[in-house]
C-alpha cells in the first residue's frame, strides 16, 4: 500500500478543520529530495541498523543535504521500521 498523494484542495480542507482559510500556503522544504526507491530505502534501513551517521548515509546515497536523511529517519521511526539512536541522530552532522 503506497503513502497518500495530497492534492491542494486536501491541503485546503486540512486548513479549514484547523479553522484557517487562505488562499496561500507554504509548502517547507518544497525544493528538497525526499524521494526514496524500495532499494534505497532497504539499504537505508541496514545502514542506521548497522550505526552509520547520518552524514556518512548522506554521502552514500549522494544526497544534496543532510536534512534529506534526518526526514527519512523521522519518516522511518514514525513507521516503526528503525528504532531511535539515542544521541546519534545528530552526531557529526554539520549544520
Amino acid at each position: 500500500m503506497g503513502k497518500r498523494i495530497y492534492t491542494p484542495e486536501d491541503w485546503d480542507k486540512r486548513l479549514e478543520q484547523q479553522g484557517k482559510q487562505t488562499r496561500k500556503i507554504y509548502v517547507a522544504c518544497e525544493e528538497m529530495n525526499f524521494i526514496w526507491s524500495a532499494d534505497d530505502l532497504a539499504n537505508f534501513r541496514d545502514m542506521w541498523r548497522q550505526g552509520y551517521s547520518v552524514e556518512e548515509i548522506q554521502r552514500f546515497f549522494n544526497r544534496e543535504s543532510w536534512q534529506e536523511v534526518i526526514l527519512i529517519v523521522l519518516d522511518q521511526l514514525r513507521a516503526g521500521n528503525i528504532k531511535m539512536r539515542p544521541g546519534e541522530l545528530l552526531e557529526g552532522v554539520k549544520a
